[in-house]
């Protein structure tokens, strides 16, 4: 049995990503031979599946290729690979990243030195295309181990300010923990892996998070979750309805209610509304009200959640969009000229509150220009005070 099979999803895969994807692989301490490669070719249009089978027949005892013939999206590829894989321990890399050549052997070292479900690491975000070979940075921090043996375990967990899981890649997981749990990916969505990093928190036991930076995780402008694509952002609020259906099928949600209400708002509702807002300019009218719609359907007292409370200036970035103007004026030097009855009444309006107030397009379009405006302030301004009104 390999140590560790590692599942590439891969569609219109461009060579110089393959080239320095692998050979990240191939120079892995852990020793190459220990590695079972999956490559899922996600039903590519191009050459991807012929330029793969030629590394598959030239390292035929380290590399499986899957040729999906129907596009199942990148969370139907990651899927298809989990049940193909025969290693103790599964890992996901992107296909235009790459890994520092220890990962693997970290990762797997404590996975086995503690028994673990899920090893963390770090990602790094790249700008440019490189490769280098080193070391790991460390974040500064001491690495954790958790045992969440119990849903008290988990809460106080989750209250240490700790997200749900970070980025899918840079990990390890038990093989035999995904299939017993059922833990996969949905199929035919954007932004699968919120679906999946959810399903993997609430049943994980043993978590050890290893303060490197192991992962580098490639921004490429081309990419779904870079592009100005409404149907694709649209996927995030789809997929966490999923997640809820889940959940509550799992007999989960009325366990940790408060923990999926709070993740709930911040990715249901707080980071599309972020997204389609900065990549698109603005939020349609109907967008919000469904937003609005669901997340009273679900959560009507969302505003009495403990974790709202105690991070309310998370949730507070529209607030006080008066003094936002003044100062953005300031900045720029000019004028934001808001039709006073308009500023009247988004003035006032938290973020939050856009759940719970009734907006024209015309005000909600006014409130995303601050929003906007807001998000590029230099980092000069990143400590302005912008909670409290000014008389």
């Amino acid at each position: 049995m390999k140590k560790v099979s590692v599942i590439v999803p891969c569609y219109q895969l461009k060579q110089m990503w393959l080239e320095r994807l692998f050979h990240s692989l191939e120079k892995q301490t852990i020793g190459f031979r220990e590695l079972e490669i999956i490559f899922v070719v996600d039903a590519s249009p191009d050459d991807t599946f012929s330029r793969l089978k030629i590394y598959e027949e030239t390292y035929s005892e380290n590399i499986l290729l899957i040729n999906c013939e129907e596009k199942a999206g990148p969370g139907g590829a990651r899927s298809l690979g989990i049940q193909y894989a025969s290693g103790e321990y599964v890992a996901f890399l992107d296909q235009d990243d790459w890994v520092e050549p220890c990962m693997y052997e970290h990762l797997y070292e404590k996975a086995k030195a503690y028994d673990c479900d899920v090893v963390e690491s770090y990602a790094t975000r790249d700008y440019e295309y490189r490769y280098h070979e080193g070391e790991p940075k460390r974040t500064g921090k001491q690495d954790s181990f958790v045992i969440l043996d119990t849903p008290k375990q988990r809460k106080e967990y989750f209250a240490s300010e700790r997200p749900e899981i970070r980025q899918y890649w840079a990990k390890l997981y038990r093989r035999e923990f995904l299939l017993e749990n059922g833990i996969d990916f949905p199929q035919g969505v954007r932004y699968d892996d919120n679906y999946f990093k959810g399903m993997v928190f609430y049943h994980a036991k043993r978590i050890y998070v290893l303060e490197e930076y192991c992962y580098h995780w490639v921004v490429n402008n081309e990419s779904i979750s870079m592009k100005n694509d409404m149907t694709a952002h649209l996927d995030r609020m789809t997929v966490e309805l999923l997640k809820l259906q889940e959940y509550e099928r799992r007999k989960l949600l009325s366990v940790y209610r408060e923990e999926m209400e709070y993740i709930f708002l911040e990715q249901f509702f707080g980071n599309t509304f972020n997204t389609i807002c900065t990549r698109n300019g603005n939020v349609p009218l109907e967008v919000l009200n469904y937003m609005r719609e669901k997340t009273m359907q679900y959560f009507p007292d969302y505003e009495k959640n403990p974790y709202i409370i105690s991070r309310k200036p998370v949730w507070a970035m529209g607030e006080w969009i008066e003094n936002a103007l003044l100062a953005i004026c300031q900045w720029c030097g000019g004028e934001v000229k808001v039709p006073q009855e308009i500023l009247e009444k988004i003035a006032p309006l938290s973020f939050l509150d856009l759940l719970k107030t009734e907006l024209t397009q015309e005000e909600l379009d006014w409130y995303c220009v601050v929003y906007i405006m807001l998000s590029r302030l230099p980092q000069e301004w990143a400590g302005l005070d912008l909670y409290t009104k000014v008389d």
